[in-house]
């Protein structure tokens, strides 16, 4: 969660403008790479941020807080 913060005010400070946050928080095999403070700092401090977004699937549910199943899931996840 400190270094998410770091980063956040170093995104602010710094003014890097429009930017792609690539979460890295699940791998491939579904280990979390994350504990749940960092986690929560990535949706308040750098989601707020971000232009874009590019989470794998298990990412996506964690930043949208919903199951993801099929085609639609993912778009109501994407919006959210």
């Amino acid at each position: 969660a400190e270094t998410v913060a770091l980063v956040a005010k170093g995104l602010q400070n710094f003014d890097f403008g429009k930017y792609v946050l690539d979460p890295v928080m699940v791998a491939k095999g579904g280990a979390k790479l994350l504990n749940p403070d960092a986690v929560a700092a990535v949706k308040s401090l750098l989601l707020p941020l971000t232009e874009l977004v590019t989470p794998n699937m298990p990412e996506a549910e964690i930043l949208s807080g919903q199951a993801i199943n099929n085609r639609q899931d993912m778009q109501r996840a994407a919006k959210t």
